[in-house]
């Protein structure tokens, strides 16, 4: 439901044509009982409260059991290891690379006969 406070924020800053604080008034109005209506004869905001209380009972209870698996963690720790095997590979093709191109680099630039690698 919209606030008083906003609609007298309204009131206050009204620079819009004459009636128009009178229009949104009646339409929050309309807009409300509406809302008030519905919800008595559908008794709709008990039913979705409900709803979503069970299920973030059940998201809980669900993220609780997944974080307890084992077949889980030891997945994760396995990933993890696999990470990082990667990365040190990486790491050292990085650095072979990098020799191998400095070699190639003094063997252009020097004067005397290239050394093999």
């Amino acid at each position: 439901m919209l606030s008083r406070v906003r609609l007298q924020k309204v009131q206050l800053s009204d620079k819009m044509p004459v009636g128009l604080t009178e229009k949104l008034t009646v339409g929050i109005t309309v807009v409300n009982e509406k809302v008030k209506y519905v919800d008595q004869r559908f008794q709709l905001s008990d039913k979705t409260v409900a709803a979503l209380i069970a299920a973030e009972r059940k998201l809980n209870d669900t993220g609780s059991d997944v974080k307890s698996n084992r077949y889980v963690t030891s997945g994760a720790a396995w990933l993890n290891g696999a990470f990082n095997k990667v990365a040190k590979a990486g790491q050292v093709a990085g650095t072979k690379t990098k020799m191998k191109w400095n070699l190639a680099l003094s063997n252009l630039t020097a004067k005397d006969r290239p050394i093999a690698a």
